[in-house]
């Protein structure tokens, strides 16, 4: 009976979305971002949706490579708005973006402000904006246009959004 209550509670605590890690870009459509968020239950998740375009998005960068060094048990979402695929990818190399990487495309303000309603978050329409999810989904930090993570409560398991 223990060994069986381990194993549930070990199977609980899993993330099919981080042992399943796909180190390649993937082509996601707006719509399609709420299952990646499902699959990551499971993990304490960070997710930051960028652009190449957008000036605080490349200061960010260094400090989420940082970030990634420092907590490689946070599973890190890395969603790009770019129109252009090319642009993307070379910011992807330069930076070299950490996570597990998503090019939204087609995408509207509209598909994003759905896709974080159900998180009970409003999403602000500025970027770079960085959500932390605890490992049950629930939304615990946001950051909107942050110039560093110095914020980021970390391991804050508390289920209370954190909004600076």
């Amino acid at each position: 009976m223990f060994l069986l209550m381990l194993q549930i509670a070990l199977a609980s605590d899993s993330c099919p979305l981080k042992d399943n890690a796909n180190a390649n870009i993937q082509q996601i459509k707006a719509n399609e971002l709420s299952t990646v968020l499902t699959q990551a239950k499971g993990c304490q998740t960070l997710i930051e949706i960028w652009a190449s375009w957008c000036g605080p998005c490349v200061s960010l960068a260094p400090y989420m490579s940082l970030f990634h060094k420092e907590h490689p048990e946070v599973l890190m979402l890395s969603v790009s708005v770019d129109n252009s695929y090319g642009a993307m990818a070379q910011f992807v190399k330069t930076h070299q973006v950490p996570g597990q990487i998503f090019h939204l495309n087609p995408w509207t303000m509209s598909d994003l402000k759905a896709t974080f309603e159900p998180l009970d978050l409003t999403f602000p329409e500025r970027i770079p904006y960085v959500v932390l999810l605890d490992s049950k989904g629930v939304a615990i930090q946001t950051l909107t246009e942050p110039s560093d993570l110095k914020e980021l409560k970390v391991g804050s398991n508390t289920g209370q959004l954190i909004d600076p």
